[in-house]
């Protein structure tokens, strides 16, 4: 049987179920709105939590903001005091090499003054031996023809004494004809006398005109030949002495005849001692006569061979001078064409610094009006950020249109930024371009101080042969000395002066030969220094630019050589020209001189003719006066006296003449006296000039070496600053490293973190232990963050000393490049000064020929030494010139250096400031990558 229920028990459990489905119903009701509630709760904190981290991240980023800020006033800032400095630095560089370059040509102008000083001195001295030379041969012409003068007075007088006698002569005759008869045996006796006195007069002129030519060869075979011509004259005063006393013992076997033979003897003997008187006067002339012919033929062969040897020596020192000059004129050419090339390329180089210039102002105006309206803009776009921070969301819809248009002045501003890049590039490559060139220049500027040096080699050689011309002058002084010893006191004196001019130009030549090693020590420490200037300048340049450059420089160069070649042609044809014309002068001069000689000759041919004729009249005359002897003794009494007394006045005459000549002669030494004094005068000032000289020098290479040692003390500190900045470099990046090592293994925690908090938010619990543990780690993320944003800040710190020390390090390598070019600037100057002592140098040789040039002017060659100085004038102010267009070009290219270094310094500028625009520009790219990640976020 089946128990069922009854109703009552079945309404009890359907109530019981009722309630227990309301219950299950109410608790999934509660259940879901619990969910619902967690649910929302959870978002809810969600939100809240993101909010969170957002006002954190726009917290950090205005830290950040107001940091960069700060930092990049702080940038500027000293950005403005380097830039101050650096305009101060360059004033003050500015104002030294102003200064310097004053006191250089405070030098040159005072150089240049004391040069004209003594131009004018030596012209002064040239103009005063002019006149002196004009007025001794107006004195000397004066003199000549005075005695001129006198002596045809005199010859008129004996021509009138001798018609005077010849009138008496024949007025006598026709008294005389009377006593022919008489006498006539005794004049035949008398003319065989005669005729063998005569025949032995004519030997013994002869005999005289022989022995007088012995005299040239010996002084000892002249005494000899007095002492025969002494014992024939005895001799024939002997047998005249027995003839006439064999004449009186005839006359005393005629004693009718007594009378009249006591009256001849009487006569006789007063004609003899006529007789004897004018034969004795008649030698004393042909004695004269010859000692002036022997004289003058001496003068004519020593004249002759001075000219012979001075023709072959002008021979030979015109061929030499003809192949120096062509040596020389090719050596100029060649410097004159690469002056002419360097000057061309100078104007070049001139012409594109000035457009360099032009551009880099206005470069200059535009980057400073670009810079002062970015800087305007960038701080207007600051303090904008700052406001639009402060006004949050509002103000971060302006900040993207601003921030789009700051991405397109940007844009703009880095094509600004590579244009000018580009720009600076090519100015650099002209640059090095232009360096490139200029050191070429000084190469091609070594080359042609080598070269000046051998034509200074070459102008010791002509020292060196002026000095054997001297020497060979010398020995004609010599052998003037020894003929004026014979002649006169005076000789003496001549002698003593010329071994003190012989003294002194020994010391001379001494002087020179130390000016000489001096000379090669100064060009062997030039070269020394050349030599490792080029070997530094070798180590840093590449060989093919300067092969191709000099093979395009030597086509310049040669034609500016030949337009050299053709202005040295045209000065070797006028040496040509004036040589010429010395050699037709001396040939004049000589042709007068044998005119001269032969006139003389014949002069004296007369005159022994018309003793000839005078012996031959004196025969008739002796004839004529046998008859009337004694009025004739009477006369002739009256006459001797007459002509003694004239010849005391000739004498006195002759007397006085030779006082005035001694007058004369001791007034020409004494105005020689005088002009060596003032030459001695000048050549020790000239000394003193060339030792204060040599001492500046002297002392400037001391304040050279000097300088360069402080320089190298500089640059070696400064290395080891470099070092010391590089050891700290080394440093930082090793702790760069490790912060960046430990930033990575931070950020490896905080994925392991945010792990974690996924693993966590997917095992929800409950929601007590949800939210304790979110709060947990909620306070793990803002340690973590802190830990985080720790981390950052030193890692910009980092970077901010990094990039300070990369700053130090460019400030350094600036100052060595500053360094390395006042070095070379330094070097420079020494080769300068250099130049200079070699140029001072130069003129005291000049000086010293010019000296040399007035001696042979006082020593009787004015005429060919003033034509030769006045060629080497000539050549001198060539060679001034020369020497001007080589400062000239000196000075361009100091001033050429002085732009490049400015060039460079300015480039060196717009390099940091690109610089310092791209980092701002990473920063400001950043700046708006940040902004843009927090308006997504």
């Amino acid at each position: 049987m089946i128990h069922r229920p009854t109703c009552s028990q079945q309404g009890t459990n359907g109530d019981h179920c009722t309630e227990m489905s309301d219950n299950s119903k109410q608790r999934k009701v509660s259940n879901a709105a619990n969910l619902e509630r967690i649910r929302q709760l959870e978002e809810s904190l969600a939100e809240e939590r993101h909010k969170s981290e957002l006002l954190e991240h726009d917290s950090n980023k205005l830290f950040e903001a107001e940091e960069s800020l700060a930092r990049y006033r702080d940038d500027l800032e000293t950005l403005q005091k380097e830039l101050d400095n650096a305009r101060s630095k360059l004033e003050s560089r500015t104002a030294e090499s102003e200064t310097e370059t004053s006191q250089l040509k405070q030098e040159l102008e005072k150089v240049k003054f004391e040069l004209k000083n003594k131009n004018e001195e030596v012209e002064k001295i040239t103009t005063k031996n002019e006149s002196e030379r004009d007025r001794l041969k107006k004195e000397s012409d004066e003199t000549s023809t005075a005695f001129k003068q006198q002596l045809e007075e005199t010859t008129k007088q004996f021509v009138a004494q001798i018609e005077a006698l010849q009138k008496q002569l024949n007025e006598s005759q026709q008294s005389m004809e009377a006593n022919n008869k008489t006498a006539e045996t005794i004049s035949k006796e008398r003319d065989s006398e005669i005729n063998t006195l005569r025949d032995k007069l004519e030997e013994a002129h002869k005999l005289l005109q022989i022995k007088v030519e012995d005299l040239n060869k010996s002084a000892e075979t002249t005494k000899e030949i007095e002492a025969i011509l002494k014992k024939e004259l005895d001799n024939t005063r002997a047998t005249l002495k027995l003839k006439i006393e064999e004449l009186d013992k005839s006359l005393n076997q005629t004693k009718d005849q007594g009378k009249e033979i006591e009256k001849l003897r009487s006569e006789l003997e007063n004609m003899q001692k006529s007789l004897a008187s004018k034969t004795e006067d008649l030698n004393k002339q042909v004695i004269a006569a010859t000692e002036v012919e022997s004289v003058l033929k001496k003068q004519l062969e020593v004249s002759e061979n001075i000219l012979k040897e001075k023709t072959q020596e002008l021979t030979k020192s015109f061929a030499e001078r003809l192949t120096e000059a062509k040596e020389g004129t090719a050596a100029i050419k060649h410097v004159q064409d690469e002056l002419q090339e360097r000057e061309s390329e100078i104007s070049s180089l001139k012409d594109e610094l000035t457009k360099l210039k032009e551009e880099m102002v206005r470069y200059k105006e535009q980057m400073k009006q670009t810079h002062a309206k970015e800087m305007e803009e960038k701080l207007l776009l600051l303090q904008q950020v700052e406001k639009q921070l402060d006004e949050k969301e509002g103000v971060l819809k302006d900040a993207r249109g601003e921030a789009e248009k700051q991405q397109e002045k940007a844009k703009d501003n880095e094509g600004k930024v590579q244009a000018l890049l580009e720009e600076k590039n090519s100015l650099m490559e002209k640059l090095a371009i232009s360096t490139k060139n200029m050191e070429m220049l000084s190469t091609e500027l070594q080359k042609l101080q080598l070269e000046v040096g051998d034509l200074q080699r070459k102008l010791q050689a002509a020292d060196e042969k002026t000095s054997q011309i001297t020497q060979h002058k010398q020995k004609l002084e010599d052998d003037i000395s020894v003929l004026m010893n014979t002649s006169s006191d005076s000789s003496t004196q001549l002698s003593k002066l010329n071994s003190e001019l012989r003294e002194k130009e020994r010391e001379l030549d001494t002087t020179k030969e130390l000016l000489i090693a001096a000379k090669q020590e100064v060009e062997m420490t030039h070269h020394k220094l050349q030599q490792a200037d080029q070997q530094s300048e070798k180590n840093e340049q590449d060989l093919k630019q300067k092969l191709e450059d000099t093979l395009q420089q030597s086509t310049k160069m040669q034609d500016e050589l030949r337009l050299k070649l053709d202005d040295n042609k045209k000065v070797e044809q006028q040496l040509k020209d004036n040589i010429d014309k010395l050699i037709t002068e001396s040939q004049k001069n000589e042709e007068e001189l044998k005119q001269k000689i032969e006139n003389l000759f014949k002069e004296k041919g007369q005159q022994l003719e018309d003793l000839k004729q005078k012996l031959k009249e004196s025969k008739l005359c002796e004839v004529d006066l046998k008859s009337s002897l004694n009025k004739i003794t009477e006369e002739s009494q009256k006459k001797e006296s007459i002509l003694v007394s004239q010849m005391d006045e000739l004498k006195q005459k002759f007397e006085v003449a030779e006082k005035e000549l001694r007058y004369k002669s001791e007034l020409v030494v004494g105005t020689e006296q005088e002009l060596r004094q003032k030459i001695e005068k000048v050549i020790e000032e000239n000394k003193k000039k060339e030792q204060q000289l040599l001492d500046k020098h002297k002392e400037e290479i001391d304040r050279v070496k000097q300088e360069q040692l402080e320089v190298e003390n500089v640059v070696k500190e400064k290395e080891k600053k470099i070092a010391s900045l590089t050891d700290e470099l080394r440093t930082a990046q090793h702790e760069k490293e490790l912060k960046e090592k430990e930033v990575l293994e931070k950020e490896t925690k905080l994925t392991e973190v945010s792990m974690e908090v996924a693993k966590l938010r997917q095992e929800k619990g409950t929601v007590e232990s949800f939210v304790k543990e979110q709060d947990e780690n909620n306070s793990k993320l803002t340690s973590i963050t802190e830990e985080l944003s720790q981390v950052r800040d030193e890692k910009l710190k980092g970077e901010i000393s990094l990039k300070e020390s990369e700053a130090k390090l460019v400030e350094v390598a600036a100052e060595l490049t500053k360094l390395r070019e006042e070095k070379v600037a330094a070097e420079k100057l020494v080769c300068e000064r250099d130049e200079k002592l070699v140029t001072v140098t130069q003129e005291v040789d000049r000086l010293r020929e010019q000296f040399n040039s007035y001696k042979t002017d006082l020593e009787g060659k004015l005429e060919q030494t003033l034509k030769e100085a006045a060629a080497v004038q000539d050549m001198h102010t060539k060679l001034e010139s020369e020497k001007e267009r080589i400062d000239e070009l000196q000075g361009k290219l100091q001033h050429t250096e002085t732009e490049r270094r400015q060039l460079s310094e300015r480039c060196e500028i717009l390099t940091q400031a690109s610089a310092q625009n791209t980092k701002l520009s990473i920063q400001f790219g950043q700046l708006q990558k940040e902004l843009q990640e927090s308006k997504e976020r």
